[in-house]
């Protein structure tokens, strides 16, 4: 619904905060992962996950503590989630 898109769209938003600041990038990467694990909608999923891949681009050492949580993402239920 409404809710799932607003939340989609602020977690983009976060993550392009976190682009430019590594700082905020090492706080935020817990909060994505969480959501990432247990967020009941596949588009803040999906949108966390290529955040959070971009993150890895930038910042790989703050990520790749993380990349197991990130390659389960290959197992969901949702294909769109999947694909990225």
């Amino acid at each position: 619904g409404v809710f799932s898109a607003v939340r989609a769209h602020a977690f983009t938003t976060l993550g392009k905060f976190c682009l430019r600041n590594k700082s905020l990038t090492r706080k935020m990467v817990p909060v994505m992962i969480r959501e990432l694990k247990s967020g009941e909608s596949p588009v803040v999923r999906n949108n966390v996950l290529v955040v959070l891949c971009d993150m890895c681009r930038a910042f790989t050492d703050a990520v790749d503590g993380q990349i197991d949580a990130i390659t389960a993402c290959l197992r969901d239920d949702n294909e769109v989630v999947r694909r990225h």
